[in-house]
């Protein structure tokens, strides 16, 4: 299966060229989305990643259900920051407010587990196989909401971490996978011995889903720190669709900045422009500057926007 065609090009670009593109782009999405959906839900966070879903329905001049999922394990345990902003959207702008419980009685039985892999398959391990998680989406939202939309796929895009941190590269591929990729260091902290069976599958398997995307790696191929961010952005994208596809078997779910116009156009935005978040928060308040009022909590930190 090829891949859809650009039809962007950011190359050269100013910074107010990509960003009037960009939002254009973001506008054009949202718009078809309020047209094609009955009620829509935001599953929001504090940080910038559901705050530019809830923007750009906010842009169309629609009232989304504000969501928030809390537990009680260390899977389905909430932030308090986190819950308090989601509130804080529906207080400001006028939108109704709803908390999806999560929690479970745990440890689950044996024959719990073996009872939801026969209801949902594979996707009964989403968060530790809590029963809750999966009847809430099962059994509708208050307003009848038909779509829920959530972040996922556009945090890969603004990692500070990576942008900011140029010191990690170059970097072969395979030291980025050992390095950064991969969980190795929980592995040498337990008694597996299979690191470097681990190490050798998973690098197998990132090259080939670079592949599918149309980019080639070898092993020992050295990485710049944009084509480093690249790749790693490339390969993060896909554990994230993980939740996204789960809640698709039981609702509509839609991760706008996870799907190819909004995505890969993000990715080819030119890095500087993506440093200290600069065009995320730009793009919010090309859409709907109410929402830079409320405080933001990305991570595990607030953030200073000045």
């Amino acid at each position: 299966i090829s891949l859809p065609e650009r039809t962007w090009n950011y190359v050269n670009a100013e910074f107010e060229e990509v960003l009037h593109e960009y939002t254009r782009r973001t506008k054009s999405m949202f718009s078809e989305i309020s047209k094609a959906a009955n009620g829509v839900c935001v599953q929001a966070t504090g940080g910038l990643d559901s705050r530019s879903v809830l923007a750009g329905i906010l842009d169309q001049g629609k009232k989304p259900l504000i969501t928030y999922g809390v537990g009680n394990s260390g899977l389905t345990n909430t932030r308090d920051q986190d819950y308090k902003i989601a509130q804080e959207y529906a207080n400001q702008l006028d939108l109704d407010f709803y908390q999806m419980d999560w929690s479970g009685d745990y440890p689950i039985p044996t024959e719990q587990w073996s009872n939801l892999f026969e209801k949902y398959g594979f996707a009964y391990r989403m968060y530790g196989a809590t029963p809750k998680f999966f009847s809430e989406f099962c059994t509708g939202f208050p307003g009848g909401q038909e779509l829920v939309m959530s972040g996922y796929g556009f945090g890969t895009f603004s990692n500070s971490f990576f942008w900011e941190n140029k010191s990690i590269t170059p970097i072969t591929f395979e030291r980025m996978i050992a390095d950064v990729f991969s969980h190795t260091t929980s592995i040498e902290r337990s008694s597996l011995k299979c690191r470097g069976e681990y190490l050798e599958k998973l690098t197998a398997d990132c090259k080939k889903a670079l592949s599918g995307l149309g980019v080639s790696a070898d092993v020992d191929t050295e990485l710049d720190h944009r084509e480093f961010t690249r790749v790693l952005q490339l390969l993060n994208g896909r554990p994230q669709s993980t939740y996204v596809n789960v809640v698709n078997e039981f609702t509509y779910h839609l991760a706008p900045f996870a799907t190819f116009e909004l995505g890969r156009a993000m990715i080819d935005v030119p890095r500087d422009y993506r440093r200290g978040e600069r065009i995320r928060v730009k793009l919010v308040r090309n859409l709907c500057p109410e929402l830079l009022d409320i405080d933001i909590y990305s991570g595990q930190e607030y953030m200073d926007l000045s």
